[in-house]
């Protein structure tokens, strides 16, 4: 498993596709989000278990919007991943 790192995407009404986000406040029980263009910018988490308890509390404070985990196998040194 190293070298594999999880993300969150959402989906916001109207939107054609999932775009990634970063997640602000992920350990306490209502994290924010922002959506981001640039992978640069994108919360990075060490397990799926932890990204989708992140996602669980997102769905809970925005029923509206749609949200999944995503799996990038080419994180690099810098926090950046190409997929």
């Amino acid at each position: 498993m190293t070298g594999e790192k999880f993300y969150l995407q959402a989906k916001l009404n109207g939107m054609r596709r999932f775009s990634g986000i970063s997640v602000f406040g992920a350990q306490y029980s209502r994290p924010n989000y922002r959506l981001q263009r640039s992978k640069d910018w994108i919360s990075f988490f060490e397990s799926e278990s932890a990204a989708n308890d992140v996602k669980a509390k997102l769905e809970n404070r925005y029923p509206q919007v749609v949200f999944k985990v995503k799996k990038d196998n080419h994180y690099g040194n810098t926090g950046y991943g190409f997929n």
